[in-house]
C-alpha cells in the first residue's frame, strides 16, 4: 500500500503549488483582479 501514500504526497504537493501560484499571481496582478 505504497502508492496510497505516495499519492496522497502528490495531492498535498500539488495543493500546495497551486496555493503558491494563486498567492502569486494575486501579488503580479493586484490591479487585474
Amino acid at each position: 500500500m505504497k502508492w496510497v501514500a505516495n499519492g496522497f504526497l502528490l495531492l498535498l504537493f500539488a495543493m500546495f503549488l497551486l496555493l503558491l501560484l494563486l498567492l502569486l499571481l494575486r501579488l503580479l496582478g493586484p490591479e487585474s483582479q
